[in-house]
C-alpha cells in the first residue's frame, strides 16, 4: 500500500534492495514484514561477544522442562511470558504451571500473553499448581487480527495473572494500551510497551523477572531497562541469539 512504501522510500538504497529481495523471493508477503525480517537479518549478523550470563541477566537455551532446573526454587518474583498457543502447544501449560510454583517466590505472579481460542483448557492447565487471580486487558487500538474460524476481529488481548499463594502488592489498573504489532525480532512479536507496563505495576527495581519462552526478547529488553534482573529460556537457539544481541544493544547504553 502506499503507507508502506512510502516508508520504505525513507531507508537508503541498501535497505531498499533487501527489503525488495525478501518480497521477490516470497520470503516476505508485505512491506512491513520485509522490512521487520531485514532489520531482524541485520541485528543477528552483528558480532556478539556478550557471554549468555552477566551480573543482571541469564540466558539458558533448551525446553524450560528440561533446564529449568538451573534456576533455584523461590527466586523468580515474576514469570511473564508471551507463550505459545496454538494447539499444538497445548501441552506446556499444565508443566510451566508447576515450573512456575516451584520457581516463584511466595506471592509471586505468573503473567502470561494469551489467545482466546483454547482459553478454558489454558485456565484450567495452569491452575493445576497456581491461584488464578484475574485477567489483565491489553487493547490493541488500530490493529486488529481476525480469527477467521471464530468470527472474531480480535480487539484485545488478555494477560493471564496467576499467583503461588496470595497476591500482596500494590492494587493495579487491569488495562493497557498496546503501542501495536513489532515483528523486528520475532514474526509474532509484540510491542515492549505491554511487558514494560505488567513489570511497572506488578515488580520493583532489582526483582527477578523470568520469562520461558525467550522469543524476540521483549521481556528481557523491558526488565533491562527497567532494572530488573532477567532468566530467559528458550528451544530455539535462534532466539536465544536474538536477545542476547538485543541485551548487547541495552548494555553499550548502560551497565547491564
Amino acid at each position: 500500500n502506499q503507507r508502506a512504501l512510502m516508508r520504505l522510500c525513507k531507508f537508503d538504497p541498501d535497505m531498499q534492495k533487501a527489503v525488495a529481495a525478501k518480497a521477490a523471493n516470497g520470503e516476505s508477503e508485505e512491506i512491513y514484514d520485509a522490512i521487520a525480517k531485514v532489520h531482524r537479518d541485520r541485528l543477528n549478523a552483528k558480532r556478539c561477544s556478550l557471554p549468555l550470563e552477566g551480573k543482571h541477566y541469564r540466558l539458558l537455551h533448551g525446553d524450560f522442562r528440561k533446564v529449568g532446573h538451573e534456576i533455584p526454587s523461590n527466586s523468580v518474583d515474576l514469570l511473564l511470558t508471551d507463550a505459545p498457543y496454538e494447539q499444538s502447544h497445548l501441552d506446556i501449560f499444565k508443566p510451566l504451571s508447576l515450573f512456575a510454583n516451584r520457581v516463584l517466590k511466595e506471592g509471586g505472579s505468573l503473567v502470561a500473553m494469551m489467545g482466546q481460542s483454547y482459553l478454558p483448557q489454558v485456565l484450567n492447565d495452569l491452575s493445576t499448581n497456581l491461584r488464578y487471580h484475574w485477567v489483565i486487558a491489553t487493547l490493541l487500538g488500530r490493529r486488529r487480527t481476525l480469527v477467521k474460524g471464530r468470527r472474531v476481529c480480535v480487539g484485545y488481548k488478555p494477560f493471564l495473572w496467576f499467583v503461588k499463594g496470595s497476591y500482596r502488592g500494590h492494587a493495579i489498573q487491569d488495562v493497557i494500551r498496546s503501542d501495536g504489532y513489532d515483528k523486528t525480532f520475532h514474526d509474532h512479536g509484540q510491542s515492549d510497551s505491554e511487558f514494560v507496563e505488567v513489570m511497572k505495576r506488578l515488580t520493583e527495581d532489582g526483582d527477578t523477572v523470568l520469562d520461558p519462552f525467550v522469543g524476540g526478547g521483549n521481556v528481557a529488553a523491558a526488565a533491562l531497562k527497567l532494572g530488573r534482573k532477567f532468566i530467559g529460556i528458550d528451544v530455539e537457539r535462534k532466539h536465544i541469539e536474538t536477545t542476547r544481541r538485543r541485551i548487547a544493544d541495552i548494555k553499550q547504553g548502560g551497565a547491564v
